[in-house]
């Protein structure tokens, strides 16, 4: 996006900094998950645009809670098999055998 480009160039904070070329990792990270400035400018703008977008998604990714598996409740196999889309329910009722049915 050309305004993501123009922010970048002019300084703007729309894409977050890194504290520097020199602790820049492996694909132009920092480790915090922050892309390195000096490695976006040296790429075409398309890939830039690319990683921005991917870093993004990884940080909002990296933001949302994970459910605890310990605080989960405990489903019967009626249920499981209720919670199913109409064509595997089906498939599951015909094929399971009687005691996962029971």
């Amino acid at each position: 996006n050309a305004e993501e480009v123009q922010a970048r160039e002019a300084g703007g904070d729309d894409v977050p900094a890194a504290a520097g070329a020199s602790g820049a990792g492996a694909g132009g990270s920092n480790g915090d998950g922050e892309l390195d400035q000096e490695f976006l400018a040296a790429l075409p703008e398309d890939i830039r645009n690319e990683l921005i977008q991917q870093n993004r998604a990884q940080r909002a990714a990296a933001a949302v809670p994970r459910p605890d598996p310990s605080s989960a409740a405990e489903m019967d196999s009626a249920s499981i098999i209720a919670t199913l889309p109409p064509e595997l329910r089906e498939e599951v009722l015909l094929t399971s055998d009687e005691s996962v049915l029971a």
